[in-house]
């Protein structure tokens, strides 16, 4: 909460757990669903929990006008998980975060410039890259984008919202330019590289 704003929805957040094991856990408004395999006390999926969580803000309270800005949904949350990862000493020293082997090739990344079918919603390229674009190397740079997404969170919530939305609330939080950064997270077809301070 105290990353993204206020919990957004009066009727509270409801978890299921299923006695199935699920591949992944699915999520609505104010509630979600994770298989028994997510449950398992080995505290291997703890992330997705965060990750589930945090569409209750981007998603269900604040969701994009069109599928081209579906990076605002999976960024967030994908953010949320390596947020909460963190938090629990998770971590490791990388050069760059981990991404699945099937996403070495980005190039079909979620940038709002194309519109992109729903059915790419669950890439996991979709999720990790835009999970780039929010988790900035530079502890300033990421505390602007956070003050960003919570004005995000409270201007729009129970709306919708576009790139251009976020991305001017987060210039009004910098005092630096921060078109380099969409550009090579938002809007290339290039992955650039990426040094992370942990």
């Amino acid at each position: 909460m105290k990353l993204f704003g206020p919990y957004p929805l009066a009727g509270g957040y409801t978890v299921v757990v299923t006695d199935d094991d699920l591949e992944i856990p699915l999520e609505a408004q104010g509630i979600s669903i994770f298989g028994a395999n997510h449950c398992d006390g080995q505290r291997n999926s703890e992330r997705l929990i965060a990750h589930e969580l945090a569409h209750q803000w981007f998603g269900n309270s604040v969701t994009v006008q069109r599928w081209r800005h579906i990076w605002l949904h999976e960024g967030f949350a994908c953010y949320a998980e390596w947020l909460w990862s963190e938090h629990c000493g998770a971590h490791r020293r990388r050069a760059r975060p981990p991404l699945p082997p099937e996403t070495a090739q980005l190039g079909a990344g979620p940038g709002p410039r194309r519109p992109r079918p729903a059915r790419h919603v669950r890439r996991p390229g979709v999720q990790a890259r835009s999970a780039h674009a929010a988790r900035p190397a530079q502890p300033d740079r990421r505390h602007q984008l956070l003050c960003a997404a919570q004005g995000l969170t409270d201007r729009y919530r129970h709306s919708s919202a576009v790139t251009d939305d976020f991305t001017d609330l987060a210039a009004h939080h910098s005092e630096d330019s921060l078109r380099e950064l969409w550009a090579a997270w938002l809007y290339s077809p290039k992955v650039p590289s990426l040094d992370v301070w942990v």
